[in-house]
């Protein structure tokens, strides 16, 4: 089910909502991630170069519907790949009238 950004804003506002799953394969530097998260704080840390700014631009990604870093998608896939895929899994706090 694709939102509109105006629906996203909405819900988000009226509900608390989180990020329980987020798959990728060819964003930036990432090959390919499957992480699961809790409803916990989740603090990532690493070297430079290491992925934590292109992991926080996919969930940018899925929220917006495009990058924070760059208008043109040619440049958030990984070099020397042709595509990407991203996948979220979100949950909220309560049933959705959608």
């Amino acid at each position: 089910c694709q939102l509109s950004h105006y629906a996203t804003t909405y819900l988000a506002k009226k509900y608390i909502m989180h990020v329980s799953q987020l798959q990728l394969k060819h964003l930036r530097h990432l090959a390919e991630l499957d992480l699961q998260f809790d409803q916990s704080v989740i603090i990532f840390e690493g070297p430079n170069g290491s992925g934590k700014t292109s992991l926080l631009e996919a969930l940018y990604f899925l929220a917006y519907g495009r990058s924070f870093q760059s208008r043109l998608l040619q440049r958030i896939i990984r070099y020397g790949e042709t595509n990407l895929s991203l996948f979220g899994v979100v949950q909220t706090d309560a049933e959705l009238p959608l």
